[in-house]
């Protein structure tokens, strides 16, 4: 009995066969010379400033782990670590969910998927289920929510549970399991909106670069000599310049600088020359990665001298690599060849020192001649190239060692990037194959993108790798490697515009966004940096807008410095749907139970888009709210005129904050207090209703309020 199916076994270990079998045609438009059998597909993903090849590995979820660290000294002379892939029958499932799911939805990002698919199958095994896809049941993915949580941050782990949701959702939805399955994501998504307390803190740190990597950089900047080092600090350099991501840096056009005349608001023709009366800004051009279009960003004063020495630099380490580009732009079907070896272009054989001299270039061949031929012999197999025997030395003909070269030319040449119409000879940062490889020689005849690894591996995100810090001897304080990411810079700089009070909309721009909403992800400003902030404010005509703001006021009612008493009045501050609240709760309770907008002690900041709305979003409610209210007083409901009397009061105080805050002479980052409203106590309160006469009202009205 034991061997006996059920029909529902049967129908779910049907359905995915013809699920399976379904996905071998919907492959082919991942890539036409994709075979279904093979465990590493190259995928036809355009990515910006990528290869164009992007690779799906169907290993397992332990080797993608242990392929992120070092690898061991044993494994090292063993020849490396053999990559483990994902056990029969669950790996044609797994490929067939990849397939169907990709070629309906192609997105750009792959490690998702293929990490929850991956840790699926190590919660299979752990569980000690049959490694059978139809046996996946809640149990199951309940095992790989652990896996995943144990071994990701929060927020990586929710977008991998998310994936987790998506196969689940697909496997009930087609009958491929035994039982049905009724699951969703249990890993919580993270809050990002607190910034107080311990947690708050270490998330902040986490996307942002630590002091001592922030003060390490600049000066490898200035100390950097070889190729290598040059060429990462330059790029690192760039990520300062303004908030880009890593593959905006890589698609930086070759014109990138931007020189623009703008009359100065503060010349005097009485008093300065004419060569005063306009003040020029420096910019860089970029293709932001997220829809917006190519814009210049200007550069601060203070960062213009850096920007300019990082662009001569780069246009300097880059130049033979655009010469390259430019030859194969014009010259699609010859190789390219350095003057100095013209001559070769006329040769029928080629002999090893010959083809050395085309790959490695002369000077670099002549320096290790013995050592360069065994490359050749190792290149030439490797690339399958024809070789015969002629006095017991090997030659290859030119036209074959032509061939193999050119193949070595990136997808979609002669453009980086198609979506944008970028070629190399016009890119920024280019490079010849092994340019900046610490172990490979370049090879000359080439050309082709870097990738995110590179700045990865500088900043020392691998361990695997040597990092810049590491080359200068730079640590951090406790003596544990220096560690950053290039988006880390991007956090920072918007955290430096959040606390110089720079608009939502401004810094969108800068950034490069479609949508100022997304700022609230790259807002890291402590509730330390608010509270400075407000006290920085405080009788500040300027940036203050309230009782606080008029600093002669201040004079006459204390006998202490301005800062001494920013200190006293505003001791503490935190985030309210509309402002900063800067009540202290060491003091007393919140006397209103968070009518906000009743209080002085609600700071409304000019800019902050999503708060602001919410005031506009009020003031739109409380019209509705006056509006019945209106209605009820006619009807004579009893209390109807105590909310007319709020409601008119609140309106007017919401027109009052809308209309500072639309006023275009008002600068953006303002603190807006409210003030001259009468806080009642809740004792008074009580006091009043209880003094009050109860308005005489028709007993009909009373039935239809209790109704």
């Amino acid at each position: 009995m034991n061997n006996l199916r059920t029909p529902k076994t049967i129908t779910a270990e049907q359905n995915l066969n013809t699920y399976i079998e379904s996905s071998k045609y919907e492959s082919i438009f991942l890539n036409s010379n994709l075979k279904f059998s093979d465990n590493i597909w190259e995928l036809n993903i355009e990515q910006k400033a990528k290869k164009a090849k992007t690779r799906a590995i169907f290993s397992t979820f332990d080797y993608a782990k242990k392929s992120q660290q070092k690898m061991t000294d044993d494994e090292k002379e063993t020849g490396g670590r053999q990559i483990e892939f994902i056990q029969s029958p669950y790996l044609d499932y797994a490929k067939a969910y990849f397939a169907i799911t990709f070629s309906n939805n192609p997105t750009k990002s792959i490690s998702n998927k293929l990490t929850a698919l991956r840790v699926l199958e190590k919660a299979l095994l752990e569980m000690g289920n049959n490694i059978n896809p139809v046996n996946i049941n809640n149990d199951v993915l309940n095992k790989a929510a652990e896996i995943i949580k144990a071994n990701y941050n929060q927020s990586t782990a929710y977008r991998i549970g998310q994936k987790l949701e998506d196969i689940a959702k697909l496997l009930n939805k087609k009958n491929l399991v035994k039982t049905s399955i009724d699951w969703r994501n249990s890993i919580k998504r993270p809050n990002d909106t607190s910034r107080i307390g311990k947690k708050a803190d270490e998330d902040r740190n986490k996307k942002m670069p630590s002091q001592v990597a922030l003060d390490a950089i600049p000066e490898i900047f200035n100390k950097a000599q070889t190729p290598y080092q040059l060429m990462a600090s330059s790029t690192i350099a760039l990520l300062f310049c303004s908030p880009n991501r890593i593959n905006e840096v890589f698609l930086a056009p070759f014109d990138i600088e931007v020189l623009q005349k703008q009359k100065n608001k503060n010349y005097d023709p009485s008093k300065d020359d004419e060569s005063k009366m306009y003040k020029e800004s420096y910019g860089l051009r970029w293709f932001p990665a997220k829809g917006a279009k190519a814009t210049p960003k200007w550069i601060t004063s203070l960062m213009v001298d850096t920007a300019k020495k990082t662009v001569r630099r780069l246009k300097e380490l880059t130049k033979d690599a655009r010469k390259v580009a430019l030859w194969y732009e014009k010259n699609p079907d010859k190789l390219f060849l350095p003057d100095e070896l013209e001559y070769l272009r006329d040769t029928h054989l080629l002999n090893i020192k010959m083809i050395s001299f085309i790959l490695y270039g002369i000077n670099n061949t002549n320096k290790n001649l013995d050592k360069k031929r065994s490359s050749i012999h190792c290149w030439l197999r490797d690339h399958s190239v024809l070789t015969t025997m002629i006095k017991g030395k090997k030659h290859a003909t030119y036209k074959d060692v032509e061939k193999a070269v050119l193949s070595l030319l990136p997808n979609n040449f002669p453009y980086v990037n198609t979506e944008i119409g970028l070629k190399y000879s016009q890119t920024l940062i280019i490079q010849r194959k092994y340019e900046y490889n610490h172990q490979r020689d370049v090879i000359v005849p080439t050309v082709e993108p870097f990738t995110h690894q590179f700045i990865s591996d500088a900043l020392g995100a691998r361990d695997s790798k040597s990092s810049l810090f590491e080359m200068f001897g730079y640590k951090e304080k406790d003596g544990s490697p220096i560690k950053a990411t290039s988006h880390q810079f991007r956090h920072y700089l918007n955290t430096l515009a959040q606390k110089g009070g720079a608009s939502q909309l401004d810094i969108a721009k800068w950034s490069g966004r479609l949508d100022v909403q997304q700022n609230n992800a790259y807002d890291h400003l402590s509730a330390d940096e608010m509270l400075l902030s407000l006290r920085e404010a405080v009788g500040d005509e300027h940036s203050m807008i309230g009782p606080l703001a008029n600093i002669d006021d201040l004079k006459k009612k204390v006998v202490i410095s301005r800062d001494e008493y920013a200190i006293l009045k505003i001791r503490t501050a935190h985030l309210t749907e509309y402002g900063v609240c800067i009540h202290d709760y060491t003091m007393t309770p919140c006397q209103l139970h968070r009518d906000c907008m009743s209080c002085t002690e609600q700071v409304c900041i000019k800019g902050d888009t999503k708060r602001n709305n919410k005031i506009r979003y009020l003031r739109d409610e409380t019209e509705k709210l006056l509006e019945k209210a209106k209605n009820a007083l006619e009807k004579k409901y009893y209390g109807s005129n105590k909310w007319v009397e709020h409601h008119t009061i609140v309106l007017d105080r919401l027109n009052q904050i809308c209309k500072i805050l639309d006023d275009p002479n008002v600068p953006e980052g303002s603190f807006i207090q409210l003030s001259n409203i009468p806080v009642t106590s809740s004792i008074e309160q009580a006091k009043r209703r209880k003094e009050e006469k109860i308005e005489s009202i028709e007993f009909d009205e009373i039935k239809k309020l209790l109704s």
